[in-house]
């Protein structure tokens, strides 16, 4: 079986959000995907190569093109509620595994605070194109981004209706802070 390099990468995300970063091992990603070292080697230099090509593949995917698909509707107000609904779908459990790896790994660590900027500046833009203040804004992205963040690791504690109406609240408190 032929494994392509997108195939790598999405199944040691998901190994990932499963298991940790110690099952990103040579050894155990060509046991799941049961092909050889060989198939391996022909995408990636080592695992350090892959590490950082897995990195960049959740950061194309979970961030970049989000914020791309979004670009297509036509009001900051859609791409706000299109946004919670993505979020409220995905699944978090590869990046609560980033997070923690990334309090051991300074590689992990600086592409987690990259897409943490990124998005927080994201949303900042979202609300300030609703608002026109952009200090505010700011602030209150870094706010809702907060809550987005400890949400992954309350996810198994608090109902999907809960969460939602912690959004609802989020909005309506951003609104009035604006």
């Amino acid at each position: 079986m032929k494994v392509s390099r997108e195939q790598w990468l999405a199944e040691g995300f998901r190994l990932l959000g499963q298991h940790g970063p110690e099952v990103l091992k040579i050894d155990r990603l060509c046991q799941h995907l049961q092909v050889s070292k060989g198939s391996f080697y022909h995408h990636f230099r080592g695992r350090e190569a892959y590490v950082e090509a897995l990195l960049a593949y959740w950061q194309a995917r979970g961030t970049e093109a989000v914020i791309e698909a979004l670009g297509s509707l036509s009001t900051p107000a859609q791409r706000s509620r299109e946004l919670n609904e993505h979020l409220a779908q995905a699944d978090l459990c590869p990046e609560i595994e980033l997070r923690a790896w990334g309090h051991q790994n300074p590689q992990v660590a600086a592409v987690v605070a990259q897409v943490d900027r990124r998005r927080m500046d994201y949303v900042a833009d979202l609300i300030s194109a609703r608002t026109g203040n952009a200090g505010r804004a700011r602030i209150m992205a870094r706010i809702a981004y907060a809550q987005f963040v400890g949400s992954q690791y309350l996810q198994h504690s608090i109902s999907q209706e809960d969460w939602a109406q912690m959004d609802w609240l989020l909005q309506d408190m951003a609104e009035q802070y604006l």
